[in-house]
């Protein structure tokens, strides 16, 4: 299954998904996908129990009053292996997960993610392998006051949240109103990273 050349366009209220994809060998390229809920959660690209998938290229944006997950992967538990190469993310909303990777395997390779609004995280990462490589993260939430979700992750502003991971980061270019790299078990090698 391929998705290629499409311009994705989705409003919705309580919760709203722009694709979900489940398929081995799946190419998910150069798509502009523009996601917007007006009152509470706003999903661009959901990945589950695929093997051999990429998503690349894609212009991804996303807005909420107060869940933004642009890319969301790896919750039901099956084999994942995927690849997100050269894309662009931007999210808005009180709470920001811009990419939240729970694979197998997971590559993050050259792309630029931007997360703003309140409690903003870049990438979180629970993947049992995961490289991080080549990336631009700009994470600048305001990390006001206790916020609470549903989500495994705690709410917080970081460029990179992972937990019981093993892989690398490397190569990446971090902006961060408050933590850059935040790691929680695991075994990750992190190296050659400009954090501001």
């Amino acid at each position: 299954a391929n998705v290629v050349d499409n311009e994705i366009n989705a409003e919705g209220h309580s919760y709203i998904y722009g694709l979900y994809i489940e398929a081995d060998d799946a190419v998910v390229d150069n798509n502009k996908f523009t996601i917007q809920s007006d009152e509470n959660y706003a999903n661009a690209i959901e990945v589950e129990a695929s093997k051999g998938i990429v998503i690349s290229n894609n212009d991804i944006e996303v807005t909420a009053p107060s869940f933004a997950y642009p890319i969301y992967s790896g919750m039901n538990g099956g084999d994942l292996e995927a690849e997100y190469v050269n894309n662009t993310i931007a999210a808005t909303a009180d709470i920001v997960y811009g990419m939240e990777l729970c694979g197998t395997v997971e590559n993050v390779i050259n792309n630029e993610i931007t997360v703003n609004g309140n409690k903003t995280t870049a990438l979180a990462v629970k993947s049992k392998n995961a490289n991080i490589t080549g990336n631009t993260i700009n994470a600048l939430g305001d990390n006001l006051g206790n916020s609470t979700t549903g989500d495994s992750f705690a709410p917080m502003t970081a460029a990179i949240n992972l937990q019981n991971s093993i892989g690398s980061v490397e190569r990446n270019t971090i902006n961060s109103t408050s933590r850059g790299i935040f790691v929680e078990n695991g075994g990750i090698l992190i190296r050659d990273n400009e954090i501001n």
